[in-house]
């Protein structure tokens, strides 16, 4: 799952989303379909989920989310530092109810909201203070299932 951290004037761009009856904040981003390279999944995801076109710049984190009880349940998050080019439209697609709607959040105000996985939280702070030069690239979440 490709997602896209995009950041403006110090703030975060986040999809307040549903799922499992969960309700929470993850960067835009999604699925892979057939015949599409990661770059362009992550571009189409976002457009669709935030009405924003975007510039893949260059991957930063991997991270892999493990199901406790059932490893085989898993997902590999691949967070790719991203830009907005041209001009915004902010028009959501219908996904089911699932996405809620779009924020920008301070960044220093990521530790007060509930954002999936936890480790940008302190992660994206440091690391853009740092302009992404030695970021802590690679890290696993186990989900409490």
């Amino acid at each position: 799952r490709p997602a896209a951290i995009i950041i403006k004037d110090n703030k975060l761009l986040l999809v307040k989303s549903v799922y499992g009856g969960e309700t929470f904040y993850i960067l835009p981003g999604g699925g892979i379909e057939f015949g599409e390279t990661i770059e362009e999944a992550l571009i189409r995801e976002t457009r669709e989920e935030t009405g924003k076109k975007i510039k893949v710049i260059k991957p930063v984190y991997i991270n892999e989310y493990i199901d406790k009880t059932d490893k085989s349940k898993r997902v590999v998050n691949i967070f790719f530092l991203s830009k907005i080019i041209g001009k915004e439209d902010n028009k959501l697609i219908d996904d089911n109810g699932k996405i809620k709607r779009i924020d920008w959040v301070n960044i220093d105000d990521l530790e007060k909201v509930d954002i999936k996985p936890d480790f940008l939280k302190t992660n994206l702070k440091t690391d853009l203070k740092n302009g992404f030069k030695n970021p802590s690239f690679y890290s696993v979440t186990f989900k409490n299932g």
